[in-house]
């Protein structure tokens, strides 16, 4: 509906036009937001999909064994933990906990970078197609751990 019809409905006190349409409108947007309500999964198999088809070229220099790691990291540590969990209602705190548990089960300071720094592309690659407005691990972070060199001893 045009914005001057819905004018002269209002304005000739048509109001139940106009009441019905703005319901319209509204079941509208709910759709759209509702269809945005997607799983971390499913935004994984999206972020996979975009950087398969070329289109985090330019955005995302990683290697292809860097994605393949990643891919790994996803299916062993993230996917069981948050794969079913909406990306929207994804917490903090939700977080934070299990990467305490990693640190508990020792993991390595390493491992646990990796996993951070996976799920943080796909958060960052969500945020850039308007599936989620902020970043619930905005407030975890860790200090990349310095890589060990390999010493070779000479006989």
């Amino acid at each position: 509906m045009h914005i001057l019809t819905l004018f002269s409905l209002f304005v000739n006190k048509n109001s139940n036009k106009v009441v019905k349409w703005f319901k319209e409108c509204k079941s509208e947007i709910k759709k759209v937001i509702k269809s945005k309500d997607l799983t971390a999964g499913e935004v994984f198999l999206m972020w996979c999909q975009a950087f398969r088809d070329g289109e985090l070229k330019g955005k995302l220099k990683i290697s292809e064994s860097t994605r393949k790691n990643s891919i790994r990291n996803w299916n062993t540590h993230l996917l069981p933990l948050i794969g079913q969990d909406n990306l929207k209602t994804l917490s903090t705190i939700k977080i934070e906990r299990y990467f305490n548990k990693l640190q508990k089960e020792n993991k390595s300071l390493r491992t646990i970078y990796n996993i951070y720094a996976d799920l943080l592309k796909i958060i960052k690659f969500a945020i850039s197609k308007g599936i989620i407005y902020n970043n619930p691990i905005v407030d975890i972070s860790f200090k990349k751990p310095k890589q060990n060199k390999k010493v070779v001893n000479e006989m």
